[in-house]
């Protein structure tokens, strides 16, 4: 175990790294497989210094590879009309369907591509077919299933559901497809599904109403079907494809998705978009292609993708209207033509500056927000540093720019973390996330809520994929206790930024007048268990705070008891506790408070510190709405100062552990900021054998630095009043002695 209390120094085996030329690096996006073309006219256009050095130290890279570059410049340096070339690959997972390259300069020499005579061979005879693989597959919304085993890193959008007996048909084009050649090479076909509710599966499959498949087998859970197939079977245009499903005897349900598939086809050697990529079985042999539109025609040997080679002196002529090109295939299983015009052109940004790599860094508290609600948060920025703390924002562009290679992941936010911990200067121990988060990174929902802050995903047994701030700071060992605390604040614009930040600074200033009551609340149950754990609870605290246990148990009047509940937190109360059932936005299964309910605290009464203590309540990463500690949170003026929730289902044994241990804690350290309550009581509840997964599920809502209000019986001397006797109180004794020295008598 890791963590340790605010004040403490834990030792991080710090690593002073020697300093290294930070080069400004420019972002290529790239959203389809092709060559790509940089020009030396919109490298400048985007403000890239192209013409800083001799073009032999430009470099790009792909996360920590280096890529081949294709230089096409007859001086040493760049030149306007000069340009560049690369194979850029696409990307597809969880998180984007962006790959992202990074060009830059570098102290030594940047890799070059790697030239390649393929000048027809006349002791060959040409071949006018290749292969072809295509993909088919579609991401619907209705078939997300964050229950995937395996998620995020496998498949977690599907194409359909088969509720069997059920089946599914689509249809597809396979362009140029050939069957001139006297022997038609077979075509394949490679179908993946994912079963969801049951492993045996009775599965038939057709083409063109032609059956190519029928079994009834057990399978893993994510399993593929392969098949040959006759290519006379199929036709340029409108194939058809059905999958049937039907129940095998004694099986009662089945269901499974259709997630993507593949054909592998024969091509005639033909283009009609001045590209193609061609796949060969054979090497040692003559290629001829037809169909481009300018004799400016390159060929790249791609079979080993990020070592592309360039095929030189193909031969190139024109019939009628069309240019052909003939070369020698002398070892590529694949090869990218295409013309010059036809060369695809990135999206480009360049990336910040600013190099959190650098061990010279220092930060107490580092708050990750975008950079647009920097302005908005710097009130809070400057609050903490006005007392004495070094406070360091950072955009989550900025981390995945160093951390990931401008590709979007949220493990950079946890590598990043990682990084400061164990090299920077001055080690943070507190972190804010300010923005909105998304499970749905591709917004396949279109709802328009943003993942501003990226959410870290984690798979749990029993609800699948649950948000997980708990592993961002999980900077040393491979463990799952914390480094650092973490607190996480939603944010849709910067209204909302300014008004959470002023709810924040607000609660500061009402400490004189802050309300001691807490408020209990107990769900229903067979016996009294939840009414125990709140008791429990209860019983660690002091006699100046007041406390009022709600009891639903034994009640029907749902309306009743929500107005009691509204009631006591509109007479101000300092912490509220709930344990029992609940979901997404709501206390019980009889919705005894909800997300909705929110709106009738009064504004301007006391902030409460929420412990819900139920299933799901704090699940702050949905597509389409905010949880209920978000809705807490996010009222202007009342409700939550901060909220301790789950993002997956709790164990009411775990909850006992937890609420003892952070009331014990609150006991023994009525001062101490939220985030080391939270992370020091979870540590003690983990090492009385709460499971990991709840360490992972908890999460704090909230900024971790809040101190609650909580009055103490004053201390001979505590002249500020902070319940502690320190260095503060020491120092306004000199002072008040200093001006009042003429009327102090002698003991």
């Amino acid at each position: 175990m890791n963590y340790s209390p605010a004040g403490a120094s834990p030792d991080r085996n710090k690593t002073r790294q020697q300093s290294q030329t930070v080069f400004q690096k420019l972002n290529l996006y790239i959203a389809k497989n092709g060559m790509y073309r940089l020009s030396y006219e919109a490298l400048m256009a985007y403000q890239f210094p192209i013409k800083n050095q001799p073009h032999q130290y430009l470099q790009l890279w792909h996360r920590k590879k280096q890529i081949p570059l294709d230089i096409h410049s007859q001086t040493t340096y760049f030149q306007p009309g000069d340009h560049i070339l690369f194979y850029g690959l696409a990307q597809e997972d969880a998180y984007t369907n962006i790959n992202v390259y990074q060009l830059c300069w570098g102290d030594n020499q940047g890799l070059r591509m790697q030239y390649i005579s393929a000048p027809p061979d006349d002791r060959y005879i040409f071949v006018t077919n290749a292969f072809k693989t295509v993909r088919f597959e579609s991401n619907v919304s209705d078939h997300f299933w964050p229950n995937t085993p395996g998620a995020p890193d496998t498949d977690f959008v599907f194409w359909y559901l088969l509720n069997t007996p059920d089946s599914f048909s689509t249809t597809f084009d396979l362009p140029h497809l050939s069957k001139t050649a006297m022997t038609i090479p077979e075509s394949y076909i490679r179908i993946a599904f994912q079963e969801k509710t049951n492993s045996f599966h009775h599965i038939t499959i057709g083409i063109n109403g032609h059956k190519i498949y029928e079994k009834s087998s057990h399978q893993d859970s994510q399993f593929f079907v392969e098949k040959s197939i006759d290519t006379s079977m199929l036709s340029a245009e409108s194939n058809t494809l059905t999958i049937q499903t039907d129940l095998d005897a004694n099986e009662f349900s089945d269901q499974l998705f259709v997630n993507l598939f593949t054909v592998r086809y024969p091509q005639s050697l033909v283009t009609h978009t001045d590209t193609s990529i061609i796949e060969m079985d054979q090497s040692g042999q003559n290629v001829s292609i037809q169909g481009f539109t300018s004799e400016q025609v390159f060929l790249y040997d791609i079979s080993t993708p990020d070592l592309p080679k360039r095929m030189i002196a193909p031969y190139i002529s024109k019939a009628n209207n069309d240019y052909y090109v003939q070369f020698y295939n002398g070892a590529a299983n694949k090869i990218y033509v295409s013309t010059d015009s036809a060369m695809k052109q990135p999206d480009m940004r360049m990336t910040h500056t600013d190099s959190l790599k650098s061990t010279d860094n220092r930060a107490d508290y580092i708050i990750i927000t975008p950079q647009g609600f920097m302005q908005a948060v710097a009130p809070l920025s400057s609050y903490y540093q006005n007392r004495g703390m070094r406070v360091s924002l950072v955009s989550p562009d900025m981390i995945i720019d160093e951390f990931s290679g401008g590709i979007v992941t949220p493990q950079a936010i946890n590598d990043f973390l990682t990084y400061a911990y164990h090299h920077w200067e001055t080690a943070p121990s507190y972190v804010l996330m300010i923005g909105d988060s998304n499970l749905d990174y591709l917004d396949l929902f279109q709802t328009g809520k943003q993942n501003a802050v990226p959410v870290y995903v984690t798979y749990l047994d029993g609800v699948g994929l649950v948000p997980d701030d708990n592993h961002y700071v999980c900077t040393d060992g491979d463990d799952i206790i914390p480094d650092m605390t973490i607190g996480r604040l939603p944010a849709k614009n910067c209204n909302d930024v300014e008004k959470q930040v002023r709810k924040r600074l607000n609660y500061c200033k009402s400490y004189e007048t802050a309300s001691q009551q807490t408020l209990f609340i107990s769900d229903n149950h067979s016996q009294d268990v939840f009414e125990k754990i709140c008791q429990n609870a209860m019983g660690y605290l002091s006699n100046q705070m007041a406390q009022e246990l709600l009891i639903f148990r034994g009640q029907d009047n749902v309306d009743e008891f929500t107005q009691k509940i509204i009631s006591t937190l509109n007479q101000g109360t300092l912490i509220a506790t709930y344990m029992g059932h609940g979901s997404i936005d709501n206390w019980g299964g009889e919705h005894l408070f909800c997300s909705s309910d929110v709106h009738l605290i009064t504004p301007g009464s006391a902030l409460t510190f929420y412990l819900s203590l139920n299933c799901l309540s704090g699940f702050f990463a949905l597509p389409d709405r905010y949880c209920l500690a978000q809705q807490l949170i996010l009222s202007e003026n009342k409700g939550a100062i901060g909220v301790i929730a789950p993002s997956g289902l709790a164990q009411v044994w775990e909850i006992d552990l937890l609420a003892q241990s952070l009331f014990s804690l609150l006991q023994s350290n009525p001062h101490m900021p939220v985030g080391d309550l939270f992370v020091g009581a979870k540590v003690k509840a983990y090492g009385k054998g709460m499971r990991a997964s709840s360490v992972q599920m908890f999460n704090l809502t909230g900024d971790p630095l809040v101190q609650l209000n909580i009055h103490h019986t004053k201390l001979s001397g505590d002249l500020d009043t902070d319940g502690d006797l320190t260095l503060k109180d020491v120092l306004m004794m000199f002072e008040y002695l200093g001006r009042n020295k003429d009327n102090i008598k002698p003991f």
